[in-house]
């Protein structure tokens, strides 16, 4: 016996809706044509926050410059030259080897980092000058040129690090650099500085500084004091630091960076031409 439906009702097989294989090729295509649009765009934004952080970071110190000045009443000094790195038992005046950078340490909340060596011997000093020099800082580098690292050093001596500080251990030396510089001034036009410094820490602690150049007329250079009020172009007028200018070619691999001649020294060095 069968049964059959009432009514005549016949029963259809259900249908489940889909892609086909042209329907999915479309829609991948347009989604490839929106990536490609899109990824422009992506890296124009993080192009753009980099050079954002880069401003930022120039901003931050020279702010630490002008709360230094408020602090020791004048603008962080360039140090000795390129041969001394900083010292913190050496304050912050004529008598300071360290450079620009490693003088508004405090006031950009690197206190720490300044103080490493404080009121050590001088071995375990000139062992954590060493470190110092070790010491990337991510305020130091504009991130739209080259992350906060360590470069390898190609211009010094083998091994020489400063004349306060510890050879560096064998295998090459590496460095922390900065990717701006403080302003000098004019070229000194009456002969070349010493800015290697003086030869022993007793000879740059003399109070006739026989090694200073006080001919230049910027605001930061061999044991300079600039004040405000010997800035006559006025504040306004007058640059502090910028971003430093190295050639594309000598940072943009492992094999090519620190080739530069401008960017030859650590950064917590002193002076340098």
């Amino acid at each position: 016996m069968q049964i059959r439906p009432s009514g005549g009702t016949r029963f259809r097989a259900a249908r489940h809706p889909g892609f086909t294989l042209v329907e999915l090729l479309v829609v991948i295509a347009i989604i490839g044509v929106l990536v490609s649009l899109l990824l422009p765009a992506v890296q124009a934004a993080r192009a753009t926050a980099r050079r954002m952080q880069c401003i930022n970071h120039l901003k931050q110190m020279a702010l630490g410059g002008q709360v230094h000045h408020d602090a020791q009443k004048h603008f962080p000094t360039g140090g000795w030259g390129w041969a001394w790195v900083g010292d913190p038992d050496q304050g912050f005046g004529k008598g300071q080897p360290g450079g620009w950078v490693y003088n508004i340490l405090p006031y950009i909340e690197q206190a720490n980092l300044y103080e490493r060596g404080k009121g050590e011997n001088t071995s375990t000093k000139r062992a954590l000058a060493l470190e110092l020099t070790l010491t990337p800082l991510a305020t130091m580098n504009c991130p739209s040129r080259r992350p906060a690292k360590l470069f390898r050093k190609q211009w010094n001596p083998p091994n020489f690090v400063a004349r306060n500080a510890d050879d560096t251990p064998a295998g090459g030396h590496f460095a922390a650099r900065t990717d701006y510089a403080a302003n000098v001034g004019d070229p000194n036009t009456s002969g070349v500085p010493h800015q290697d410094g003086p030869g022993t820490l007793e000879q740059g602690l003399r109070p006739d500084h026989e090694f200073a150049v006080s001919i230049q007329n910027g605001v930061i250079y061999q044991i300079s004091t600039v004040r405000f009020g010997d800035i006559t172009d006025g504040t306004t007028n007058t640059i502090f630091l910028s971003e430093k200018y190295l050639n594309p070619d000598n940072y943009g691999s492992p094999e090519e960076e620190g080739l530069d001649p401008a960017d030859n020294e650590g950064m917590y060095t002193g002076t340098n031409n």
